[in-house]
C-alpha cells in the first residue's frame, strides 16, 4: 500500500473521530440545558444558591 492511502485513512479516521467528538459535545450541552430547565422548573429557588447548578456540591445537595 502507497504512502497516499495510508495518509488517506488516517485522514478519513480523524475526520470520523472529530465528527464524533462534535456530535457528542451538543448531545452533552443539549442534555444539560434540558435537566437545567427541569431543575429550574421543578426547585426554583435552588438557582440562587448555587453558582453552578450541576456541580457536584449542588447536585449531591438535590438529592437529600
Amino acid at each position: 500500500m502507497s504512502m497516499y492511502f495510508e495518509g488517506f485513512y488516517h485522514a478519513y479516521s480523524l475526520k470520523s473521530l472529530t465528527r464524533l467528538r462534535d456530535k457528542l459535545i451538543r448531545q452533552r450541552s443539549f442534555y444539560l440545558v434540558k435537566i437545567t430547565n427541569v431543575l429550574d422548573h421543578t426547585f426554583p429557588e435552588f438557582k440562587p444558591f448555587f453558582h453552578e447548578r450541576l456541580s457536584k456540591t449542588a447536585l449531591c445537595s438535590s438529592s437529600f
